[in-house]
């Protein structure tokens, strides 16, 4: 598995920082400064504090690690992270990009096969430019 970005996990799903660190470290007399480390790679998080991180933002372990996740529906590919959803379309390479339900934008991000990852990652630069305007 890869690493937690928590940063981008907060910011992806809408979390509240403060009530994360709370949760997250109660034993810690400054839980979010014990985030913070976490966010910035000088503290990592063990294997109990990923359970509880599942627990509390209610999104599945391997969610945390992957951040975008996809299924084939009739005609395109779906990929959602947080409140976003791309829906891909087969026939015309145009991604829809949502926020909640709502379209932000259409746009072709790739042209024929690519790698995943590659289009993943134009998809987090499309999230970004829309965050931007």
């Amino acid at each position: 598995m890869g690493k937690i970005n928590l940063y981008k996990l907060i910011e992806d799903y809408v979390l509240d920082e403060d009530q994360l660190a709370k949760r997250l470290f109660p034993e810690n007399k400054q839980p979010k400064m014990a985030l913070r480390r976490v966010m910035f790679g000088d503290g990592k998080l063990d294997e109990d504090k990923i359970q509880l991180l599942s627990k509390i933002t209610n999104i599945p372990i391997p969610d945390l690690f992957m951040g975008w996740s996809g299924k084939a529906d009739v005609g395109m590919l779906v990929f959602s992270k947080g409140n976003y959803r791309a829906e891909l379309s087969q026939d015309s390479w145009v991604t829809r990009l949502y926020y909640r339900d709502e379209i932000l934008c259409e746009e072709v991000i790739a042209h024929g096969l690519i790698p995943l990852k590659d289009y993943l990652d134009g998809l987090d630069d499309l999230v970004t430019k829309q965050k931007l305007q």
